[in-house]
């Protein structure tokens, strides 16, 4: 099999405007049109270039592990896949050799036949890459499989060399195993180390690129970049290299792409993990990416703009991205190419990332209209009906795409008039996962079921069930709770004053009106007022819009309580809002502060109508009585007394549950001892038997859930009684 090089970098993009200004930014350099070089002598590694920055003199002095590539690969140096193995033991005893002499004081640097082969690694695993082989991992593993392999070869990309770790790269290519392992080998603390030290710009490019694989191949591995304090290093490193008038960075690898490229492309794929939300905006990553959103052209644009949209997509306050005339048509382009199977910049690109971007951008009105002109829809359609990486991620952010654009009325007309959309849809929602399933329950709502003028939603017997559970005997009127998931534990606080207080309270506890939106549409027709539990999040959910919309259609009282201090509604709900009063619920004494106010607007707004709630038949007591300061019955104190503390019933919600308390890093400890539900009630109880005197008492928390940290105790503790109530200490 011989495929010359020259066609493999040559790699054709698409026309488009993506392309147009890609091309723009090249001039002046005609790298990406050289044909490839072939080696001196043969088996040695292909004729490599020093750094743009150094003159010529001193290219020639440079050590060889800095030497940089000057191509993907080299068939004649690479050799026949049948010899593989046979020059795979060559490779295999060089760096065994040079990390022996290494350990023995004879050597304190890279030679050029452990650099030799490291680049053959790199070329071969990278030739099979480039034809889309099938047998990739199979080489990985070979190459893995010898002991110290991995730790030999960090060991030379933390004495700089090149080489190294662009071999690494290409082991992390899609193979997320090796890069947990390498991770877990101190990767990061080289990087880091290098980027922040290294005065070679090659060094540096090498190693960004080295570690972007790893957090692309593999999502657990971003928690130990947070904690290698990678993040705050590579945004210092953009800063320094794009200042406020140019983009300082000269120099390019073998790929025509600079140290800039590579952080650009490792922050977006943190981005698509929200967890890492927090770090990135507080390492400055959004002003230093907008900064080179408008100097620079090309993948690092491309990946700036879906990092910043990620990250602030959909704050209405921030306009800065949708300010850029062309971002995104642009983001779209890409994201067609990867539809194609088409490189954009010599790039691959992952289809559902690219959607979530468009997603993101969708939340916000103003952009709704552009996302469709600029052709959204078909590209939707596409990615719910094609199947590719990672496809239920790809339908889950098409499916939310879709939801988003559709609370405009006039989108939602031209999503109907899409070919293939609504069955597209109806396919998702019936073989997505649960929450892809959602999403496409949801975005069928908006499209179809808001179109049915004058439609009555009947509740089921199980919905019926689970509304139960907030019944009032006697009650003197109906309210339902719209809420965002994540403050579920500060919403059941006010459900059970409201319920003191003798009104029958709608909450959906177990996600139910996300399952099934007639559930919902029910629950709304068929209650007196709507309160909405008001945060950034529930402006951002398209759940919770979509009931304070169709809330708002069938005009129900809506009343809003503030859950998040410092939080000033914007967009669709700063609109639905108004100028109207809104009561604070930040903690329990404000939620019962707030109760006259609360019981008063919802007896005005049940005015003269039954207050029986219709699921309650063969009732015929109770009537529309009672004001603001009647008194509960005894009836309700005592069901008061009775209600049952509400914990994470499952993982999902325990997971979620940790995450809003920074408590997520311990996740896996929790799913491995099954605590969550009754389960996690028992713990808060055993934690009272303990005495923390004792060194016992603190194994439970180090050996058993692996919380090392004092102030994470605390933390767990606190939040754990504030969960479920005081801890009852018993060790005396």
């Amino acid at each position: 099999m011989v495929v010359a090089s020259s066609t493999i970098a040559a790699a054709a993009a698409p026309s488009s405007r993506f392309a147009a200004r890609s091309r723009a930014g090249a001039k002046g350099s005609s790298r990406a049109s050289k044909p490839a070089v072939r080696p001196v002598r043969p088996r040695r590694f292909p004729s490599t270039r020093a750094s743009s920055a150094e003159a010529a003199p001193e290219a020639a002095a440079t050590p060889v592990h800095l030497v940089l590539p000057t191509q993907l690969f080299d068939t004649d140096f690479v050799g026949s896949e049948r010899k593989y193995d046979a020059r795979l033991e060559e490779v295999k005893k060089a760096i065994a050799a040079w990390s022996e002499s290494v350990e023995s004081g004879a050597c304190d640097t890279v030679t050029a036949e452990a650099t030799e082969a490291a680049e053959w690694i790199r070329q071969a695993l990278t030739l099979k890459i480039e034809l889309g082989e099938k047998n990739l991992s199979n080489l990985q593993s070979k190459i893995v499989s010898e002991p110290e392999m991995l730790q030999n070869l960090l060991l030379m990309g933390e004495l700089e060399s090149v080489h190294a770790m662009y071999a690494l790269q290409v082991l992390c290519y899609r193979n997320g195993a090796v890069c947990w392992k390498l991770a877990n080998l101190g990767l990061v603390e080289v990087v880091r180390t290098h980027i922040k030290e290294s005065p070679h710009e090659q060094v540096k490019c090498a190693a960004a690129f080295c570690v972007g694989a790893v957090v692309a191949f593999n999502e657990d591995t971003h928690r130990l970049i947070a904690k290698g304090r990678l993040v705050p290093a590579l945004v210092d490193c953009l800063r320094e290299s794009c200042d406020e008038t140019s983009c300082e960075l000269n120099f390019k690898d073998f790929r025509d792409k600079d140290v800039c490229d590579h952080a650009a492309a490792l922050l977006r794929n943190l981005s698509h993990n929200s967890a890492q939300h927090k770090l990135l905006k507080a390492s400055g990553c959004v002003e230093v990416l907008l900064n080179i959103l408008g100097k620079r052209d090309g993948a690092v644009r491309i990946n700036s703009a879906c990092t910043i949209a990620n990250l602030v997509g959909r704050e209405e306050a921030d306009s800065r991205l949708e300010e850029d005339p062309t971002i995104i048509e642009e983001v779209l382009e890409v994201l067609e190419a990867a539809l194609d199977g088409k490189k954009i910049g010599g790039l691959n690109y992952t289809v559902w990332k690219m959607v979530q971007g468009i997603a993101n951008l969708a939340t916000i009105d103003a952009n709704k209209q552009r996302i469709v002109d600029a052709g959204a829809l078909p590209m939707l359609v596409r990615c719910l009906n094609e199947r590719q990486h990672a496809w239920d991620k790809a339908v889950f952010w098409s499916a939310g795409a879709l939801w988003n654009l559709a609370f405009d009325e006039a989108i939602r007309e031209r999503i109907l008039a899409e070919p293939g959309a609504t069955d597209a849809l109806e396919e998702a929602r019936r073989l997505g996962s649960e929450n892809t399933k959602m999403k496409a329950r949801g975005a069928l709502w908006m499209i179809k079921g808001q179109s049915e003028e004058g439609t009555t939603h009947v509740l089921s017997e199980s919905d019926l069930a689970k509304l139960g559970e907030g019944a009032v005997e006697g009650a003197k009127a109906q309210v339902m709770l719209s809420y965002e998931w994540r403050t579920q534990q500060q919403v059941m606080i006010l459900k059970e004053e409201l319920m003191e207080a003798g009104f029958t309270v709608w909450m959906d506890v177990d996600r139910m009106m996300g399952s099934t939106l007639e559930a919902m549409a029910a629950a709304i027709e068929q209650s007196d007022a709507i309160i909405m539990c008001v945060t950034h999040r529930y402006k951002e959910s398209q759940a919770c819009r979509t009931e304070a919309e169709y809330a708002y259609t069938r005009k129900k009282p809506l009343i809003p309580v503030m859950f998040e201090k410092s939080y000033k509604p914007d967009g669709w709900l700063g609109i639905i809002m108004g100028s109207k009063l809104y009561y604070n619920a930040f903690n329990s004494d404000e939620i019962r502060d707030a109760m006259p106010g609360l019981v008063g607007e919802i007896s005005a707004a049940q005015g003269e109508n039954s207050a029986k709630p219709a699921f309650m038949k063969g009732d015929d007591g109770g009537g529309g009585r009672g004001g603001a300061s009647a008194a509960p019955a005894p009836a309700q104190q005592s069901m008061r007394e009775e209600t049952k503390v509400t914990v994470p019933q499952d993982m999902d919600t325990l997971t979620m549950w940790l995450e809003g308390r920074g408590l997520q890093r311990y996740k896996s400890a929790f799913e491995e001892q099954h605590l969550y539900g009754k389960a996690l009630i028992k713990l808060h109880e055993e934690i009272g038997f303990g005495d923390p005197a004792n060194a016992g008492y603190h194994e439970l928390f180090r050996e058993v859930l692996g919380i090392t940290s004092y102030g994470h105790r605390l933390l767990l503790l606190a939040e754990l009684e504030e969960l479920i109530g005081p801890v009852k200490w018993r060790r005396r």
